[in-house]
């Protein structure tokens, strides 16, 4: 599914359950998006990231989920959060005043 959304230029998002151990198809996946259609959520309060797994889920959360993509890429993490900021800025707007 991944690579048909990648194919027609969807933006793809992803949440805490990249973490869970039963979702190795998630941890694929994140290998395969461009960068430039790459986004971070928390899903919140909902499905916290582990190891936080089955706690309310916060905004705050998104440094743990940003970690774990980094690692499942192999990329550097400032480098992917600087990244996820620009398409968030690129696709939603821009959030200065």
């Amino acid at each position: 599914m991944a690579k048909k959304c990648i194919e027609r230029g969807y933006i793809l998002s992803f949440a805490g359950t990249l973490t869970f151990k039963n979702a190795p198809e998630l941890r694929d996946a994140i290998k395969l998006v461009p960068i430039d259609q790459l986004l971070v959520e928390t899903d919140s309060p909902f499905l916290a990231p582990m190891p936080h797994r089955g706690a309310e889920n916060t905004p705050a959360q998104i440094a743990n989920i940003v970690r774990a993509m980094a690692l499942e890429r192999n990329v550097d993490v400032g480098e992917l959060a600087f990244a996820l900021s620009n398409n968030a800025e690129r696709i939603f707007g821009s959030f200065a005043p």
